[in-house]
């Protein structure tokens, strides 16, 4: 058993902190919000609201604080308010004698290294991998089944300093329980990753709801339209086929996929509907064919 703190108790930090909890860890839970911290106690957990005091980090602090989008990006000041917090309490007595500090959030590619790892280590006066941990795991979490989510994962990343370090050991020791396959990544890959992650299933949903529209617009039901996509789930390769589309294989081609999209966008043209998809998706095609003949020429 580990002594485990969470850091934002909302669907992200309280799905990891009950999930914790369930394979026998001893869990105490930290948030600013006074109504969250008394549900979670309802529930019988431990939990507080985060004051001004400081007190000995735990083995393992896991952060999933707020880190909302506004008009100008990602606000991270939530997470670095959290992170420069932990960073003074690496310096109390009585704590862990070497305390991994593991983030959860969604966050733009170098922030980890940039931002909260500095700030660790410019507060503290410590080394990241070297006086305490530092761990990126990325959550796959779906808000509708966070902690069954959490206790039944497809896959763990965890993204340390480098590989098989000592963050990566405890990371993996803490998370291995949960049966799926912890696999390592380079911080800013895990970072890139989870977007790709995330925007990957929105555009997915755009697509399909694109032709949904579409279908709708030449007058078939919603009954039909959804026999055309579970047929399609069956038939085409990018639907059954995971790995379809993630290789570096470049531009798409052949002799119906560019003279189809195009066909398509000629036909929602003629008949009044909306061609932004399709234009986008040709024009990201034809910018991939002309990188690789730029190549080809130097």
């Amino acid at each position: 058993m580990s002594t485990v703190e969470i850091v934002g108790s909302g669907v992200v930090g309280t799905a990891t902190g009950m999930g914790l909890r369930a394979h026998g860890h001893d869990v105490t839970f930290l948030d600013v919000n006074p109504e969250r911290v008394g549900k979670l106690r309802e529930r019988g957990a431990r939990a507080r609201v985060i004051g001004r005091e400081l007190t000995p980090l735990p083995e393992y602090t896991f952060v999933a604080v707020s880190a909302p989008t506004g008009p100008d990006g990602v606000d991270i000041s939530n997470l670095r308010d959290a992170t420069a917090r932990i960073a003074r309490q690496l310096d109390v007595p009585g704590g862990a004698d070497w305390p991994v500090i593991i983030f959860r959030c969604t966050m733009p590619p170098g922030t980890m290294r940039a931002t909260l790892i500095a700030l660790l280590e410019m507060t503290s006066g410590k080394v990241a991998g070297q006086d305490f941990g530092v761990v990126y795991n990325p959550e796959y979490l779906r808000a509708v089944s966070s902690e069954e989510d959490f206790l039944h994962p497809r896959l763990i990343n965890v993204a340390t300093l480098a590989e098989n370090d000592r963050s990566h050991q405890l990371a993996r020791q803490i998370l291995a329980s949960f049966g799926a396959d912890v696999e390592w990544l380079p911080i800013e890959v895990a970072e890139f990753h989870k977007y790709v992650n995330n925007v990957g299933n929105a555009v997915k949903i755009s697509t399909y709801n694109y032709f949904r529209g579409l279908g709708a617009a030449i007058g078939l039901s919603a009954e039909q339209i959804d026999d055309a996509f579970y047929a399609s789930a069956r038939t085409a390769e990018g639907l059954w086929n995971p790995m379809y589309g993630l290789r570096d294989f470049g531009a798409f081609g052949g002799a119906c996929l560019p003279k189809d999209t195009e066909g398509l966008r000629i036909y929602a043209s003629k008949i009044g509907h909306d061609t932004a998809l399709l234009e986008q998706v040709q024009a990201i095609n034809d910018r991939v064919l002309q990188a690789g003949a730029s190549q080809l020429a130097g």
